[in-house]
């Protein structure tokens, strides 16, 4: 079994930009809208002075996986799968899930990370390396 990569967030470098967002959503769904991204950057100041970020974004813990009636979300080859061609389009992964990162896509399939194929773009835009791979 391949070990399993999860992106990272380090608040503590982020700074808010959107870029991660926006590199996504450009790959995935072909327009530049961080609404469509895989992932959410939430970013607000803290008393008025101190900027504070939380990211949203696949943790692979499984539970669309469990929770799947269909059995079409799995846990290979270090990322999340969704075999479209089982999957009813009932929803029940996108309630389930606790990061809030699965939706539906333009197409009214449930868009998911795939890590970009091991090479993610959130990765490659963010300019002060604030999301990693491990």
């Amino acid at each position: 079994m391949a070990k399993l990569k999860r992106l990272k967030h380090d608040p503590s470098k982020c700074t808010g930009c959107h870029l991660c967002e926006i590199a996504c959503s450009g790959n995935k769904e072909g327009m530049f809208n961080s609404k469509n991204a895989r992932l959410t950057i939430h970013s607000d100041y803290v008393e008025g002075k101190k900027l504070h970020t939380k990211a949203d974004m696949c943790n692979l813990c499984g539970i669309c996986v469990k929770k799947c009636p269909e059995s079409a979300i799995k846990i290979e080859e270090g990322h999340l799968i969704i075999d479209h061609d089982k999957c009813n389009g009932c929803g029940t992964c996108i309630y389930a899930c606790p990061q809030n990162v699965l939706s539906f896509d333009s197409k009214e399939e449930i868009a998911y990370c795939d890590l970009c194929g091991g090479d993610p773009l959130c990765i490659q835009f963010c300019a002060h390396k604030a999301i990693t791979l491990e």
